[in-house]
């Protein structure tokens, strides 16, 4: 087998083992966007409320008091504040608005990369064989080490080889589907000469 085609099959590989990281990512994602937005409801309902509806929380330490807005109220705007026994605190509030926020501009790397993958797999760049496999390759590296740890507790154990071949079969059962929906070729009309 020559080099040229010992690398096209790299690339092949690598295409789907990136593909199936993608995916595994999209899905942790996923779950852990669903779960950090249930967490910022559950404090939000949990916050001391202002009597003009305005939620309020008190930082750890107790010394600051913020709106949730982030203006912060002084001494004298607090004395009448009657805080829930539950109330979350300041940090608690911003560290889940950070984690919603990791978690978005996570999953609009994974839309770029998974339009770079379809980019690598049409070779629009008119790649060599050698440029496409470190490129992709890349993008699965990336895709696992820029995971935020919040996302990474719903992720579960990586790709398996089997997850690759349950996918190439996905698409094969996708592309043979996609075929037997085309209309029939027509042969050819022949014009009579005259």
């Amino acid at each position: 087998m020559e080099l040229l085609e010992l690398t096209a099959l790299m690339w092949q590989h690598a295409y789907w083992e990136t593909a199936a990281t993608l995916d595994w990512a999209d899905t942790a994602t996923d779950k852990a966007a669903k779960a950090a937005q249930e967490a910022i409801e559950d404090i939000e309902r949990r916050a001391t409320t202002l009597p003009d509806g305005r939620r309020v929380y008190q930082t750890r330490d107790g010394k600051q008091i913020f709106l949730e807005d982030g203006s912060e109220l002084q001494a004298d705007q607090t004395a009448d504040i009657e805080w829930k026994q539950d109330s979350p605190v300041w940090e608690d509030r911003q560290s889940a608005l950070a984690a919603r926020d990791d978690i978005a501009e996570y999953d609009a790397f994974l839309d770029r990369s998974r339009e770079e993958l379809q980019r690598l797999d049409k070779n629009e760049e008119g790649l060599s064989p050698e440029e496409r496999l470190e490129a992709t390759e890349y993008l699965r590296d990336e895709a696992i080490r820029r995971m935020p740890a919040f996302v990474k507790d719903f992720a579960g154990p990586e790709p398996t080889e089997s997850d690759l071949q349950r996918r190439r079969g996905e698409q094969r059962l996708l592309q043979d589907e996609e075929v037997s929906q085309m209309p029939p070729a027509s042969a050819p009309t022949v014009m009579p000469s005259m």
